[in-house]
């Protein structure tokens, strides 16, 4: 299997985290398509056609897209419960996989908004509300916090990611004063073998 990813994407570390966690890393080969907002790849469009990371091209040659696709499609393969099968638990978790992933979709947006935009046409009520979403969010899983320490499914792999993502673009935004428990799940979290492989870089 091919894994098409960037170093830097909280997205793609979702999915490497799982290749870690089922023991798939001999079976999974990474590749590194630049991918940029303005400045298209036609080389992967070709295989890809949003363009975007990660996407998973299976020894089928089926290409599988969105990071929870491909996380439940390993989860699968591997009969591991990434996701829960009885229907309450899993709705709750993908619920709380949902608030995750939309923080980190606006991370994603305040990121392109005031690096990639042009300052001049930048908007302040759109950066506003970003951030607004992200504070919510924050705020949510401080009093809705994970039952475990470990990464074993998809809420709270996303929930790492995201913060984990936060810390590495957006240091100066003080979220542990915000929400100290969660600050505490996740510093202990962060020490992991997993974590520290799947760091994101330039």
């Amino acid at each position: 299997m091919i894994l098409y990813a960037a170093p830097a994407s909280p997205f793609v570390r979702k999915v490497r985290i799982v290749i870690e966690q089922l023991g798939l890393q001999q079976r999974v080969q990474i590749e590194r398509p630049r991918v940029h907002p303005t400045e298209l790849n036609h080389s992967y469009y070709q295989h890809n056609p949003l363009g975007k990371v990660p996407a998973l091209k299976l020894e089928n040659g089926l290409l599988l897209h969105d990071s929870l696709v491909i996380c439940d499609y390993l989860g699968n393969l591997c009969t591991a419960e990434i996701i829960a099968t009885e229907l309450e638990e899993r709705a709750a978790q993908l619920s709380r996989h949902n608030i995750a992933n939309g923080a980190t979709e606006a991370l994603l947006s305040l990121r392109y908004e005031t690096v990639v935009r042009p300052e001049q046409l930048r908007w302040p009520d759109w950066i506003d509300g970003q951030w607004h979403k992200l504070r919510q969010a924050i705020s949510w899983f401080e009093e809705n916090l994970p039952n475990s320490d470990q990464l074993k499914t998809i809420d709270d792999i996303a929930l790492a990611c995201l913060l984990g993502y936060l810390d590495f673009r957006f240091a100066e935004f003080c979220w542990r004063q915000q929400a100290p428990k969660l600050a505490q799940w996740f510093d202990k979290i962060n020490l992991t073998a997993v974590m520290i492989k799947t760091q994101p870089s330039d």
